[in-house]
């Protein structure tokens, strides 16, 4: 079957640069959307190994923060395993009660996965996958441990869309691939 880079193996690294479509208009606002690119990060290494348990010995992989322009709207540049992308799909993707809506959530996530620059058809079925399966994970879990779960993926959407809820643009950059450098 072929294994998934965003949960499984032991893929190379990637450059992601994510551009928000939201105002960035005051420190607090700056704060938040901070905080909210902390949270993917938290996420990524406390909840993502629970939740993929192939993924444990990748879990020690650091995100660098390779740019951040501080402008209205932000952008920045990372390099980071490729779950982190998926991480961020899931956040922004996400609702309040997961297990109500995962096929909605899989209907919006279609129009995030369109605007994805840079991923093979197939790399960008494998996230799609990878997003639904953690969605569907995270319903099956426990009620109380679902519910932090899917608190942490509200706040982070939250801040990271603000009112706008339009998907940020994404691009991604294979370093292997593409020889950015």
């Amino acid at each position: 079957m072929g294994v998934n880079l965003f949960v499984e193996g032991n893929p190379t690294p990637v450059v992601i640069t994510i551009k928000l479509i939201r105002p960035v208009g005051s420190f607090k606002e700056l704060n938040d959307v901070v905080k909210a690119l902390s949270a993917v990060d938290s996420i990524l290494s406390k909840e993502w190994p629970k939740i993929w348990q192939d993924f444990y010995p990748r879990q020690r992989r650091d995100v660098h923060l390779l740019s951040f322009r501080v402008a209205s709207p932000p952008e920045f540049n990372i390099l980071a395993d490729p779950a982190w992308l998926a991480v961020f799909i899931t956040v922004i993707a996400g609702y309040k009660n997961i297990k109500e809506n995962i096929r909605e959530i899989g209907t919006d996530a279609k129009d995030i996965f369109r605007g994805i620059k840079g991923l093979t058809e197939r790399e960008l079925e494998l996230l799609e996958i990878a997003v639904r399966l953690t969605l569907a994970r995270i319903a099956e879990m426990g009620e109380q441990q679902a519910l932090q779960v899917a608190n942490k993926l509200r706040k982070a959407r939250i801040a990271l869309l603000d009112e706008s809820e339009q998907p940020p643009e994404i691009k991604v950059i294979n370093v292997d691939k593409d020889r950015w450098w």
